[in-house]
């Protein structure tokens, strides 16, 4: 006669970026004949996840036997 134990687990998980919201702005003008847009940003980075976009989270879960 054989007895088996059969072991199971979850995990569970969930990941945020940019959860802040903080824009990644570059492109600083430096132009002195203009003042009013000295020291004004001119672009802001990429839009896509990972890059100084919105805010992304995941969720994700594993299952293991």
């Amino acid at each position: 006669m054989s007895t088996k134990i059969l072991h199971q687990s979850l995990n569970v998980f969930i990941e945020g970026s940019h959860i802040f919201n903080i824009a990644n702005l570059g492109g600083i003008s430096s132009s002195l004949n203009n003042p009013a847009s000295f020291g004004v940003p001119t672009s802001r980075a990429g839009q896509v996840f990972g890059s100084g976009g919105p805010r992304a989270f995941r969720l994700g879960g594993r299952f293991a036997f």
